[in-house]
């Protein structure tokens, strides 16, 4: 479905990204760990459109989409929560999620994939007309992935799912994110708790400085050494 294929990205003249290759296959969930400053979140904004690689290409249902603007991939079905979640703080819930509809592919169902939303997140529809900067920050987190999820995407991109969590509401943020899943939604997940990451992950991929020095099964990589020591500190 999404095939990133050897591409670099710089900022400037730093080069941040070095020979990117992954795949994202129908129906998977598909992690992408590492540590801070490793290069995940450049990833994802260069598929979103928001960096351009200066090589490689990056290809949707085997048509290159690296050359085209942000609006015109999301408009295709891929679909960014951002890290720091990015919400309206002064509008509604409800109007948050709305704004997700924008895409002229969602738009058509809005109210019915409000209606969703509302049964995947119960806690939603309760503080559907509460400011979304007054949530806290495990609802907020819910809304985001709500959001995108309102734009019916056929792939998801989650940028750090867990961040600022408590260990309980992370627990619950990542069993969500595997029954967005079982929906039938594909996913691509940058999260730094690499363990839950790796244990609802299909396949997954380590980025250390730039480049992918890992990738395997989620569970398979969970019992590497170098990674368990690493990232786990085992």
């Amino acid at each position: 479905m999404l095939d990133i294929k050897n591409i670099d990205v710089f900022y400037g003249d730093v080069q941040v990204l070095f020979d990117v290759s992954l795949q994202v296959r129908p129906g998977e969930i598909v992690a992408l760990v590492g540590a801070n400053a490793a290069g995940k979140s450049t990833t994802l904004k260069t598929i979103s459109g928001l960096l351009k690689p200066k090589a490689g290409e990056i290809l949707f249902h085997e048509k290159n989409i690296h050359t085209l603007d942000s609006d015109k991939i999301v408009e295709k079905g891929i679909i960014q929560v951002p890290e720091g979640r990015r919400l309206f703080p002064r509008l509604s819930v409800e109007a948050n999620l709305e704004l997700g509809s924008y895409p002229k592919r969602a738009r058509a169902k809005a109210q019915d994939n409000l209606k969703n939303m509302y049964e995947i997140f119960p806690q939603l529809y309760d503080r559907r007309h509460q400011l979304t900067g007054s949530l806290s920050g495990g609802e907020q987190q819910m809304c985001a992935i709500a959001r995108g999820l309102m734009s019916m995407p056929e792939v998801l991109m989650v940028d750090e799912t867990s961040l600022g969590l408590s260990p309980l509401l992370v627990k619950h943020t990542i069993r969500t994110i595997k029954e967005i899943n079982e929906l039938g939604t594909t996913i691509l997940l940058i999260d730094q708790n690499v363990n839950y990451a790796l244990r609802i992950a299909h396949r997954a991929y380590v980025l250390e400085n730039g480049r992918i020095v890992m990738q395997g099964e989620g569970n398979s990589l969970l019992e590497d050494p170098y990674l368990r020591k690493a990232y786990l500190g085992i």
